[in-house]
């Protein structure tokens, strides 16, 4: 008989070890700190904004990160590791180039864990961009260029502050590029262009950027991407 009981208490406690709730086995926890939603403020159209945001794994396995997206290209993300381990962190810098916005924007960043209470988390940002310089067109393409010739295209600044804007520099990185400008001081409402003469120092696929630099605090300094195709020319 008390070998029967014994017998019936080993297949309980067995049972039980088996029916363990999951709540109390070892489980990764993703916490990001602040929350997932931040503002950038006041953005000035041409500049670009980052934000580092912590990520912590307040659980008692490792978290694993996966999949880290965005709403658009304007959007860039860097993750500093994929795998935190229980009560470590990890950093997530998102960036946003707001040069194709005014006023008030918001967009998402999302990415997916291993955590069973949270697999996808959504960072939601907001961010008013005000116009002070606009420039056309966004980019330079100049398709196809032969190496033996110079290929010329017209960048145009506005200035729609309400105070004169001086352009203090242009330069290209790689540089393979000279430009000409119409006015360096620029008043209110008013315009500039920039000739903007690309003759390519090897073949390729070409792209770098345009970098501008003014005399205004809020936006010292302007990137424009440009891209070309420069071949040999046939004999």
């Amino acid at each position: 008989m008390k070998q029967h009981c014994y017998y019936i208490l080993f297949i309980v406690i067995v049972a039980t070890s088996w029916s363990v709730p999951t709540t109390l086995r070892s489980q990764p926890k993703v916490s990001v700190v602040g929350g997932t939603n931040f503002d950038f403020g006041e953005v000035f159209t041409g500049s670009s904004v980052k934000r580092t945001l912590t990520i912590k794994n307040v659980g008692t396995a490792p978290l694993e990160i996966d999949d880290v997206s965005t709403s658009c290209g304007c959007t860039a993300t860097m993750l500093s590791k994929s795998t935190i381990l229980p009560k470590d962190s990890g950093s997530l810098e998102i960036s946003f180039d707001s040069r194709k916005f005014s006023g008030k924007v918001e967009k998402a960043v999302t990415f997916e864990t291993n955590d069973t209470t949270q697999k996808k988390v959504r960072i939601i940002f907001t961010a008013n961009v005000s116009r002070l310089i606009e420039y056309e067109p966004d980019h330079l393409v100049y398709n196809v260029i032969s190496l033996d010739s110079a290929t010329v295209k017209e960048l145009t600044i506005s200035n729609v502050g309400s105070a004169p804007l001086k352009i203090k520099s242009i330069k290209a990185t790689p540089d393979d590029m000279t430009f000409e400008i119409s006015e360096k001081e620029i008043p209110a409402g008013q315009k500039s262009v920039i000739t903007c003469t690309l003759k390519p120092k090897s073949g390729g696929i070409k792209k770098g950027n345009i970098v501008i630099t003014t005399d205004n605090k809020k936006i010292p300094e302007l990137s424009i991407r440009y891209f070309a195709l420069a071949k040999e020319q046939k004999p």
